[in-house]
């Protein structure tokens, strides 16, 4: 079996989203082939570069191969490169029911440099971000988090009881380990948890 079949036979058994990189791919052969022939899987369309040497499968859906998600991009992103990506408060209110405006743009937060790339033919900013504002990366305290900074003191207690009332308390309370980082403002309105 040819190195490039062996490469997808192993890409085949992984979950969608799985990063393939020299280090997992090791024991198939000599370190300058393996890169090659992810270079030839790149340029045929079998696989996609997401950073130097990290590469993922595309997604098979029922009109053939098409891009992953953002998401999904954007956590082998993570993986790849050890930078702790997290969802942007705008994009966090969204998916959280708190606004019915839908991001046009893709983008995260992160512990690396602010950038913009494009994987796959889409477009994903990367902005830095503080260190709080990362907290609970993929985790619905941690949209919580981002989603009550970017909506702003006017209207975060309105939309914290909103998902008091539609997840309840119990979900939310790891906020309350939380509170010492964060803004004055956010602190006060988080430590509300704790009185109900």
């Amino acid at each position: 079996m040819s190195l490039t079949r062996e490469i997808l036979a192993h890409a085949a058994t992984l979950p969608q989203g799985a990063v393939l990189n020299l280090g997992s791919l090791a024991n198939l052969g000599p370190r300058p082939e393996i890169a090659q022939a992810l270079r030839r899987l790149e340029q045929t369309g079998a696989l996609i570069r997401i950073a130097p040497g990290a590469y993922l499968s595309p997604r098979h859906g029922r009109f053939g191969p098409a891009a992953p998600t953002p998401e999904v991009i954007l956590r082998a992103l993570s993986a790849s490169t050890g930078a702790r990506i997290a969802r942007h408060g705008a994009a966090a209110a969204h998916l959280l029911g708190l606004t019915t405006q839908m991001p046009l743009r893709t983008v995260a937060l992160t512990s690396g440099r602010t950038r913009s790339v494009v994987i796959a033919g889409q477009r994903l900013e990367l902005r830095h971000a503080q260190e709080w504002k990362l907290l609970f990366p993929d985790q619905l305290v941690g949209d919580t988090l981002r989603a009550l900074d970017w909506l702003g003191r006017n209207e975060a207690d309105a939309a914290l009881s909103v998902l008091r009332t539609r997840f309840g308390s119990e979900a939310l309370l790891p906020l309350l380990k939380a509170i010492d980082p964060l803004p004055p403002w956010l602190g006060r309105v988080i430590s509300s948890l704790g009185d109900g």
